[in-house]
């Protein structure tokens, strides 16, 4: 939605009606100068700001750490390559946990950019 991104990239919470609008990011909330001194005018910051506070990447992220948790079930101790040299099941386990290790590095990289490294609130 155009008029969202728009509101967005303005400086404006798009979640609220215009005559409702406050300053967004909240400056309460975040640190002016996030990691490696982005400021909230840099749009890395701002889409990284936004998508911190979407209620739908904290769905996403909460839906990855309880398949990452079934995924870590399914792993059994005594599949190891010394005992089954080729085993489909070890593979794609293994496949399936560099994906959850990916998003999961994801996730954190995009909340320090939002919230600061050291010095974030």
């Amino acid at each position: 939605t155009a008029p969202h991104f728009a509101r967005l990239m303005r400086g404006v919470d798009p979640h609220l009606k215009p005559k409702d609008a406050k300053p967004w990011p909240d400056p309460d909330v975040y640190e002016r100068n996030g990691f490696l001194g982005m400021n909230f005018k840099n749009s890395i910051r701002r889409s990284s700001i936004w998508l911190v506070e979407s209620r739908f990447w904290r769905a996403f992220s909460l839906a990855a750490v309880l398949a990452s948790s079934i995924s870590l079930a399914f792993e059994d101790p005594l599949d190891t390559p010394e005992l089954l040299p080729e085993s489909e099941r070890r593979d794609a386990l293994d496949y399936v946990s560099t994906i959850f290790s990916g998003l999961f590095l994801f996730d954190v990289l995009v909340a320090i950019l939002a919230k600061g490294l050291i010095f974030g609130k």
